[in-house]
């Protein structure tokens, strides 16, 4: 992955983040809610924020890639096990088959629970980040 933008703008609050991978970018953003936030807007902080909600992005477009791929691989391993009962392949050619694709049906499907648990963390992470920073900012205020 490659940083292609990484920006604060103090007159708005927003910080924006966007990286790139493969040809495709991702990008995300923070902003300070002046409203709802009672400590000040801190530019690292919203950038890491922006951070995280541009690798869900990327988790989320890999997850969907690959849950594509496992269902195009179990819908030619349905379209093969007919062929078999009719003898079109030969037993020893379609167990190399059925074996090739089982394996790679359950690659892509591993691959699709390992991108919803880095999604499932990172959520976690911001959310972990913001209380903690909210528990910070309390103790210096009642200090």
């Amino acid at each position: 992955m490659k940083l292609l933008k990484s920006k604060y703008l103090p007159e708005t609050g927003i910080s924006i983040v966007c990286f790139t991978h493969k040809g495709k970018n991702y990008k995300a953003h923070a902003k300070y809610n002046k409203e709802e936030e009672k400590n000040p807007s801190n530019s690292f902080f919203g950038q890491r924020l922006a951070e995280k909600r541009a690798m869900i992005k990327y988790w989320k477009d890999k997850r969907d890639i690959n849950r594509a791929k496992e269902q195009a691989l179990k819908s030619l391993l349905k379209d093969l096990e007919p062929h078999i009962q009719d003898g079109v392949l030969e037993e020893g050619l379609y167990e190399i088959i059925l074996k090739k694709l089982e394996q790679h049906t359950k690659y892509y499907n591993k691959e699709a629970k390992d991108c919803k648990k880095q999604i499932n963390y990172l959520k976690w992470e911001i959310k972990e980040s913001l209380k903690i920073r909210e528990q910070l900012f309390n103790k210096v205020k009642n200090s």
